[in-house]
């Protein structure tokens, strides 16, 4: 128990900290706004906020700060805020080679936009506080005291974009933006996860590229050893028969070659145009979800 509540501080920590900055008096109205977003943020996460209210206090936040004249000065705070929360949904739906790197973009996300926080907090105010906390571990935390194991896929890039247009409507969005970057690093995912159908037919044409791959080696494995084992094998017994039976042995043996090959060879030609074509469909794929994403 000892060691998990150690885990869940930091996590509580940054939550405690960014709500003493909307209790205190001399936090300036565009402060408490996106401090309260961060909180919205962080519960929206943990799956206790339903995702219709947060796209309303989204809303809400961008045309509030858009009218504030100091607004501005969060747009670095709100982009990587936004940015982790893309990536936290993509953590929790990624596949295991894919977590570690995910986990990282989320945590350096995260902390990121917390420390812009409360840099700008002691900034304005003057206030010295204890701000300090830990972000190795801020994903495995969060996920720990959430109820939420996955989002939508079709949701999460849907959503990002969405919000990458809202705050580009509002004048929000800064200079070399970390969830733009981040949603052209994984435009293909998004796209992929837009259009289940053509993530289907993608994972057809591997599944077939790779059974008529097998395919094509075990034929080509048995064309060899014909040729070196069983034809061979052939001639001696063949030579062993000599005399009278030599004529007969050697026809028969001819026949029995030219029949093998000819049959291999339709066989073995057949395969690797299946191949062929199973390959094309997924070079054909891949190409189609790249210049559509980029168009997306």
């Amino acid at each position: 128990m000892k060691s998990i509540s150690r885990k869940v501080m930091n996590i509580r920590k940054m939550k405690e900290r960014v709500y003493d900055i909307t209790q205190l008096e001399e936090t300036p109205e565009y402060l408490s706004l996106i401090s309260y977003f961060f909180l919205n943020t962080l519960e929206y996460l943990q799956g206790f906020m339903p995702l219709k209210e947060y796209r309303k206090v989204f809303e809400e936040a961008c045309v509030d700060l858009s009218k504030d004249k100091s607004g501005y000065k969060v747009t670095e705070v709100l982009d990587s805020l936004l940015a982790a929360t893309f990536y936290y949904k993509q953590t929790l739906g990624a596949y295991w080679w894919q977590r570690k790197t995910k986990r990282t973009f989320f945590n350096l996300s995260l902390l990121d936009s917390y420390d812009l926080l409360t840099d700008l907090f002691m900034q304005e105010t003057g206030i010295e506080m204890d701000f300090g906390v830990d972000g190795s571990t801020l994903f495995e935390e969060l996920a720990l005291i959430g109820h939420l194991t996955s989002f939508p896929r079709q949701e999460i890039g849907k959503e990002s974009c969405w919000m990458l247009s809202k705050l580009r409507e509002n004048h929000l969005l800064k200079l070399e933006s970390s969830l733009e970057c981040a949603l052209m690093r994984n435009k293909r995912s998004i796209f992929l996860g837009r259009y289940p159908m053509v993530k289907y037919l993608q994972n057809m044409g591997y599944s077939l590229s790779v059974i008529l791959g097998i395919s094509l080696f075990v034929a080509i494995a048995r064309i060899a050893y014909n040729m070196c084992v069983e034809f061979p094998l052939l001639r001696l017994m063949s030579l062993e028969n000599a005399g009278r039976a030599y004529d007969r042995g050697m026809v028969e043996v001819l026949l029995q070659s030219h029949s093998f090959l000819t049959n291999g060879i339709d066989v073995f030609g057949s395969r690797i145009l299946f191949f062929c074509l199973a390959f094309m469909l997924v070079v054909g794929i891949e190409y189609v979800v790249e210049k559509l994403s980029d168009r997306i």
